[in-house]
């Protein structure tokens, strides 16, 4: 039961909330869903799960620290993902511990099993996000596109129907802040070399 991974004061100071606000947000999902095809379920599904348990950032980041020019970055990749595991993951999801959208009005065809965790707010989202706010900090070349990378993975998790905008938006902004994070720590500790 979702309860009882709570802090039972704190969940529910936030229920009250969150209730409210899905109240509000549960006619945006409906009117996705009536967006759905056959292809484009498959493609969304497909895209959304590159994003289980981190997958694609992970391998962004090896990737990344394997090559000397992109190394500095995959140390700030790898840093932001590790804070917002246990930052949004171990933290606040079980405190907020908000019902996902699909157990509050269920699909009768939904593409994805409803999931455990609280939905607020998402960890694909924040992730993803993460990752995009190291390459825009950095100024890299691939920055437009990792950022339309994350926006597609929060706008699948809508799709999808296990996560609330808001979850989809505050996702966003924490993954942006613990990429800051992330490279100001990492800044220094290891301050960039000026050039001559």
């Amino acid at each position: 039961m979702k309860g009882a991974r709570t802090i039972p004061a704190l969940s529910d100071f936030f229920s009250p909330l969150m209730s409210f606000f899905a109240a509000a947000e549960l006619p945006i999902l409906t009117s996705i869903q009536s967006l759905r095809t056959p292809w484009l379920d498959s493609i969304v599904y497909g895209y959304s799960a590159l994003g289980n348990f981190g997958a694609v950032w992970i391998v962004l980041a090896l990737v990344a620290l394997s090559l000397p020019r992109l190394r500095r970055i995959g140390w700030e990749i790898s840093l932001a993902l590790v804070l917002h595991l246990f930052t949004v993951n171990f933290f606040l999801k079980p405190v907020i511990d908000r019902s996902r959208p699909c157990d509050l009005a269920p699909l009768t065809d939904p593409l994805l099993s409803c999931l455990a965790d609280g939905s607020f707010p998402s960890g694909h989202t924040g992730a993803a996000f993460a990752v995009a706010g190291v390459f825009l900090l950095n100024r890299h070349p691939a920055a437009p596109w990792v950022l339309l990378a994350a926006l597609l993975m929060g706008l699948s998790r809508l799709y999808l129907y296990v996560h609330f905008p808001s979850d989809v938006l505050v996702g966003a902004v924490a993954g942006l802040f613990l990429a800051f994070l992330s490279v100001a720590i990492v800044s220094r500790i290891s301050p960039k070399k000026s050039r001559p």
